[in-house]
C-alpha cells in the first residue's frame, strides 16, 4: 500500500511563472517541511506567508505530492551528463 506525503517548498519566483517552463535546477528553493496531509502543508505555508523573505516572493510557494518510499534519480545526478569537471556541473539544491 502506497502513502502519499506532501512537501512544502518556497522558491524565489515572480508572479505569472509557468511551472512547466522553469529550470528547477537553477531556481533557489527551500524545503520547508514534509507533511502527512495537504491541509497540514497548507497550514505551514499560511503560518510563514508573511514572514521575512517569504513575503518578498509570494508566488514562490509550492506543495508537491510524492509517494513515500519511492526513490528517484536512477540514472544519477540530473544535468551532469558530459560534464566531468565538478566546477562546471549544475548547482544542486
Amino acid at each position: 500500500m502506497s502513502m502519499i506525503v506532501f512537501e512544502l517548498w518556497h522558491y524565489q519566483l515572480g508572479p505569472g511563472v509557468d511551472d512547466d517552463e522553469i529550470d528547477w535546477d537553477e531556481v533557489n528553493g527551500l524545503r520547508i517541511g514534509l507533511f502527512s496531509t495537504q491541509e497540514l502543508a497548507q497550514a505551514a505555508l499560511d503560518a510563514r506567508r508573511d514572514k521575512e523573505g517569504f513575503i518578498d516572493w509570494p508566488d514562490g510557494w509550492r506543495i508537491w505530492d510524492c509517494e513515500l518510499d519511492e526513490a528517484g534519480f536512477e540514472d544519477g545526478f540530473p544535468g551532469w551528463e558530459g560534464t566531468p569537471d565538478p566546477a562546471t556541473r549544475p548547482k544542486l539544491h
